[in-house]
């Protein structure tokens, strides 16, 4: 391996992005064919908003055989909101920022520190596009955070599927054509909430990735592709609003054909308003554990092993162990889906950034 100079990141060409798909497929494909790997790939990138950078593929290459692809990997911009110092003032705004993942080094490369030098040459021109960015190791916490992207709490409660003997009462099961006016009426939630928090003293900035409906559509169309190859159907019910519609969940299935344990639903978003003072704590309890039966049931029909929510607020906590009737456990991951983030803004990695809403929605 030659010095550092020597490499080169830059964006892949369409043969070079089929290249690497295909290189990659039998680690990801999850029992898909090769035309039905890249196939859910295009699908999914196409479904990717544009207007926050969309999908990108990185390649490392060197001067010495610039058509070689000793490693690759992909950035998706989001839409993320922000509160720090700019200008000598506390400002919340709005902000793309982007996600890295796919990060590959062919079976021939490895053990030459290739994706470190990708990662590094990465970060530096992020850096130069966005105040922070972030990626979900399953490398442990370690690795990454060597590089950079210090590792956030990343935990989950998990409960099983379970047929519904009587219906929650007044939950609302809802389908795609609710979600816009939900999903907008959410992201206003949180930016009005941002323009009126301010730092506590020891924290450098707040920052949330934004729950906006084209980022719930990106996990949804990756459902539909994989439901339809795997079932020939396409799942109708995408989430379950309560009574008082202050509270609702989206949620999407994992379909896998190789391995029927990674058969989950994911709640991608659970919302909890409070906009609802004449509702007793007890009341917005039984709301959350209703949706999370819903949640069970889907999960039920669809034949999945399991429901699984990041990031639990308390009172989903609560509303979970009183389905369980007993305490529910909080898992603290230390190996796969480890939330990890880069700041880009000042005191670099020093800083101490608190991300807020870490739940599955922002995952790619």
């Amino acid at each position: 391996m030659t010095g550092d100079s020597h490499y080169i990141l830059r964006e892949a060409t369409p043969d070079e992005l089929e290249q690497t798909r295909r290189g990659h497929f039998s680690s990801w494909a999850g029992g898909l064919s090769v035309e039905q790997y890249i196939g859910r790939e295009i699908h999914i990138a196409n479904n990717v908003s544009a207007e926050h950078g969309g999908v990108k593929c990185w390649i490392l290459t060197s001067s010495v055989e610039p058509c070689r692809v000793l490693c690759s990997c992909e950035t998706m911009g989001k839409p993320a909101f922000v509160l720090s110092v700019k200008d000598g003032k506390e400002q919340a705004r709005e902000v793309t920022s982007y996600i890295i993942g796919s990060v590959f080094t062919p079976e021939q490369n490895r053990r030459n520190g290739y994706a470190s030098i990708m990662l590094d040459l990465l970060a530096r021109r992020l850096a130069m596009e966005c105040e922070f960015d972030a990626l979900y190791s399953d490398l442990g916490k370690k690795f990454y955070a060597d590089k950079g992207w210090k590792p956030h709490p990343s935990n989950h409660i998990s409960l099983p599927p379970a047929a519904s003997i009587v219906k929650p009462s007044g939950v609302k099961l809802l389908e795609d054509r609710d979600l816009p006016l939900l999903c907008n009426r959410d992201v206003d939630s949180i930016q009005s909430r941002y323009h009126e928090t301010r730092l506590q003293p020891n924290v450098d900035a707040c920052i949330v990735y934004l729950p906006k409906y084209h980022v719930i559509r990106w996990h949804h169309s990756r459902e539909e592709y994989l439901s339809k190859i795997t079932s020939g159907k396409i799942p109708i019910i995408k989430g379950a609003i309560s009574p008082s519609g202050e509270r609702w969940c989206i949620w999407n299935r994992n379909f896998n054909t190789l391995d029927p344990s990674l058969k989950k639903l994911w709640i991608l978003r659970m919302v909890d308003m409070e906009g609802d003072n004449d509702m007793v704590e007890e009341e917005k309890v039984d709301e959350i554990m209703a949706l999370l039966e819903a949640a069970q049931e889907q999960a039920w029909l669809w034949g999945m092993t399991e429901v699984l929510l990041w990031s639990p607020s308390k009172r989903v906590v609560k509303a979970a162990s009183k389905i369980l009737g007993k305490q529910v456990e909080v898992v603290e991951r230390e190996m796969d889906s480890i939330c990890s983030l880069r700041w880009n803004g000042d005191k670099g990695q020093d800083a101490n950034v608190i991300w807020d809403l870490n739940e599955k929605f922002a995952w790619c």
